[in-house]
This record gives structure tokens, sequence and C-alpha cells, in this order.
């Protein structure tokens, strides 16, 4: 219940659409039942090949691939679906491990030590999207699983899904991180939000930099940094409602001087510390939220700051600071 709850949130969080408890309801008895009648269940049951036929009705089945699209809040899970995504150490693991003796060594991956066994499928892609909505459900320990140097994965299932940091923005809304926790989180947004403006050179810490200008032409770039101990991340929760219950959805960093604020939601959340990563805002599909993060980083630009980051050929770094009415470019790298 764990699992499917936090599919549930997740769902919330992305604030597609607004769940109700019907929608809850509805989801719930559609994965518990697969909308299948008594005669369809004892039909599965009884048919010459059971194991196709009941795997079809599994409810892990049911919550990533609805035989029926009817569903709205089932419709919300399908970009959660691990089936849809590659897991390359398990994906080769278990190309090279379909054979009938590697049941036992397949089975280990389940907390019940039951298989799923390939010729259930009549694709081997069908069967590796099947055994992952499975495995999220349904994955043994990692602590529990034995490799013994047969390259067994140990299959954590929150890894299963296409978000790396969705745990992260729960606890942060849930207050669950302390103070140093927070900050260091914050150090990362705002690293996110650099490199959201294609820079990856190393510039000052303890800053929150956007860019003013560049040109390819001659070859530089320059930022303009604000004090990141100017900008607090907190939690916006939620007012004005009669709700019995009540769950933030997103998070705010606010700069304090200028009441300048940018609400981080989930995706935005994703996109941001894995931009800080290493990740390339390139894709077309971030297009949407980098434009609400450029109307952020417009209105800081606006506000006063002493210090200025030069970078020459994508690699000489100069800071330039105002000191005592003097302007003083020192070469930082």
């Amino acid at each position: 219940m764990q699992r499917l709850e936090f599919l549930f949130l997740l769902s919330h969080l992305r604030r597609q659409r607004h769940t109700t408890m019907r929608d809850l309801r509805s989801a719930i008895a559609y994965i518990i039942t697969g909308n299948k009648s008594c005669e369809q269940i004892h039909k599965a049951h009884y048919d010459t090949d059971v194991g196709a036929s009941q795997v079809q009705f599994a409810y892990w089945q049911s919550a990533f691939a609805p035989a029926e699209k009817s569903d709205e809040l089932l419709i919300d899970l399908l970009p959660l679906d691990p089936g849809r995504f590659p897991h390359p150490h398990l994906d080769r693991f278990l190309h090279f491990h379909q054979s009938l003796g590697d049941t036992t060594l397949r089975s280990s991956l389940f907390i019940d030590g039951v298989d799923l066994p390939p010729h259930s499928f009549s694709t081997e892609s069908e069967w590796l999207a099947a055994l992952k909505r499975r495995l999220y459900f349904e994955s043994n320990k990692p602590a529990s699983i034995a490799t013994n140097g047969t390259g067994l994965p140990k299959v954590k299932w929150l890894n299963l899904l296409p978000y790396q940091y969705a745990r992260d923005f729960v606890d942060l809304l849930d207050d669950q991180f302390d103070v140093e926790a927070v900050e260091s989180i914050r150090e990362q947004l705002a690293l996110g939000i650099l490199r959201s403006d294609g820079i990856i050179e190393d510039v000052p810490e303890n800053k929150l930099s956007v860019k003013i200008s560049a040109s390819e032409e001659q070859q530089l770039v320059v930022l303009k940094q604000l004090p990141l101990d100017d900008f607090v991340l907190h939690i916006e929760q939620p007012s004005h409602t009669t709700m019995v219950e009540q769950l933030p959805e997103f998070i705010v960093l606010r700069h304090r001087q200028s009441g300048r604020q940018l609400e981080i939601t989930l995706d935005l959340f994703e996109l941001l510390m894995r931009m800080a990563n290493g990740l390339r805002p390139d894709a077309p599909e971030f297009k949407p939220l980098l434009e609400d993060l450029r109307l952020f980083k417009d209105a800081l630009l606006l506000q006063d700051t002493p210090d200025l980051i030069l970078i020459e050929n994508q690699h000489r770094v100069h800071l330039v600071t105002q000191r005592d009415g003097k302007i003083v470019r020192t070469r930082i790298k």
C-alpha cells in the first residue's frame, strides 16, 4: 500500500488534475478487480495458458497499463509506468537470463520468491515492461538479495520511477530535513538555475548566479551574483481552504529583500536537481519549465549587487566587484 500511495501522491504533486475521493475509489477498485466479472476470472483460471491469462489481470498491470482507458486517475499514472523507461543493469541482466534454468535466480528479485516467466508474454519487451511493473510493487529488499557473483541487480522500487528526486521533494514538503540538509538542497537548486542557462563553468559558491548576457563572437558570458543567504527555501502551505485535510504541493525559493519568489513544483524540482548534477537543458520537453524559470531570473536581474562574474572562452573566470567606490577585477580560475 505504501508504494501505491506514493504513486497517487506523485500524481497529485504533478498538478495535472485535482484528484477527488471518487477518483481514488474508482482507481483502487479497478486495480483490485481489473473491471473483470467472476465469469472472466474463472475462465482465465481454467484457461489452457493459465499463467498468461492471469498475468493480464494482475493488479500491477492494471495500475500502470490498464486495459481500459476510461479511469482518469489511472491515465494520470501512465507517465509513471516503470515499463516505459530503460534500466540498463536490470535490462541487461534479464536479457541474458530468460531460460528456465534462471527461474530461481529471477525469483529472488521478488519478495514472495515467485518468478514471472518470459514464456507468458509474446515478446521480450512486453515481459520486461511487466516485470518492472511488478518489481515496483513486489521487489525484494536489496539487503535480502544475495548476488553471489551472478550479477543479479539489487532493485530499489523508487529507482524504477522516472523521478530521481521525488522522495527528496516529498520529504521537503513533509518538513523531514534539518537546517543543514535544506541549505544543501538550496545550493543544488541555485546551481541548477545557473546550469539552466547552459553555464557549465564553476563559479564562486554560496551565490545564486543569473546570466546577464553572452556573446559567442567575443566568447564572453556575464553573470550577476546574489548572496545565497538572501534566499529562503520554505514550504507553501495551502490557504483559504475549507478542506478537512490539506497537503502542500510546492516549495518556494524567495528573495528576502525584493520578495521575488519561484514556485518549485515536483517537475521543476526534478529538472533543477538533475541540471545541478549534469543534465543539459536542451530537450524540447524542458521548454515550458524553463520559461517559468525565466520569469524569476528576469526579476532577479533587476536587483542590485556588487558582484559580477566574467567567463572568457569558457574557461577563464573573473570576479568583478565594487570596493570603496572602485571596480576591482580578480581572476579566480
